[in-house]
């Protein structure tokens, strides 16, 4: 019986895919000589633990110079599959691990609740031009640095 690779231990499931753990080796091994690695598979193939998994073993190893592993797609399903990853992943770390901590960052257009229900004239083509306005009335009725009291917003409003 084979000894376990040193990123195991923090990989989210029992197993990996025989083709996942090539890509997790070659994805550190890209890493630790500074170069780059293309990779493509199918849809459920197992990339994103993939990835998530060489960058944390990247990151936890004291000899290795990286500190953090940094996500950006422009999907949301990709987004949401990394988040659901990273929670496998802390779910199964061994006793003693502590978690590995994520932040998610999204555009305005995602969390602006109007342009989320289509409200008040707010949609996702409009949402940052809004926004500026919102923005701009409150800067008038607070004013340049101003106390702002009720009676002044009652009477600007």
């Amino acid at each position: 019986m084979t000894d376990s690779p040193p990123w195991a231990d923090i990989f989210g499931h029992p197993e990996p895919y025989p083709e996942q753990a090539d890509g997790i080796d070659a994805a550190i091994d890209a890493a630790s000589d500074g170069g780059f690695l293309a990779l493509e598979g199918a849809c459920g193939t197992g990339k994103t633990m993939l990835a998530l998994t060489a960058g944390l073993d990247r990151v936890r190893d004291p000899d290795s110079a990286f500190e953090r592993v940094l996500v950006l797609t422009s999907v949301k399903q990709q987004l949401r599959q990394f988040e659901t990853d990273l929670e496998a992943v802390n779910e199964n770390l061994p006793d003693g691990y502590d978690p590995v901590s994520g932040l998610t960052l999204v555009g305005k257009a995602d969390v602006c609740p109007y342009a989320r229900q289509n409200r008040a004239g707010i949609d996702r083509e409009t949402v940052y031009e809004r926004c500026e306005g919102l923005r701009e009335r409150t800067r008038n009725l607070v004013g340049d640095g101003g106390a702002t009291t009720t009676s002044n917003l009652v009477r600007e409003a």
